[in-house]
């Protein structure tokens, strides 16, 4: 496992779940140790093992600044675009990054959410469309 992860278990989301709102199949998943609280990893089932999707969250001291990381973070991005309410009071961004190295900067989309202190960005290797990173993060919003 790369520094920073462990083998284990999404708390947020199963890995058939995760395959299914990505549109690729799930052969591991890893917690992130160097976030507060954990994030997740998933790889695809076959080798050479790249991240196909990962959640990312990290607590603010304060429900504003954690929103404004939000849209600082989307951005930075490219082709950033705001969803009102991805749940009831949860407002999201959905944007372009770089996620899987060989699609690039302007390649992979992204989600990124503040519920309270926290923000959480689901990075996808999708390059197509956003529909994949918005249906996890949806997916996930209520835990945290």
């Amino acid at each position: 496992m790369p520094a920073g992860e462990t083998e284990g278990t999404c708390p947020y989301i199963s890995n058939t779940d995760l395959a299914n709102a990505e549109g690729d199949h799930v052969y591991r998943t890893s917690l992130l140790t160097t976030t507060t609280p954990p994030g997740c990893r998933f790889y695809f089932y076959a080798g050479p093992f790249e991240a196909i999707a990962d959640i990312v969250p990290a607590t603010f001291p304060t429900a504003t600044e954690a929103y404004n990381a939000m849209v600082a973070t989307g951005n930075a991005g490219v082709g950033v675009f705001g969803v009102k309410n991805l749940l009831p009071g949860v407002d999201a961004v959905l944007y372009k990054t770089t996620f899987f190295g060989q699609d690039g900067p302007n390649g992979d989309w992204a989600c990124a959410f503040a519920k309270g202190a926290v923000l959480v960005v689901v990075h996808t290797q999708q390059t197509n469309v956003s529909y994949n990173a918005r249906a996890i993060a949806t997916a996930i919003a209520p835990k945290f």
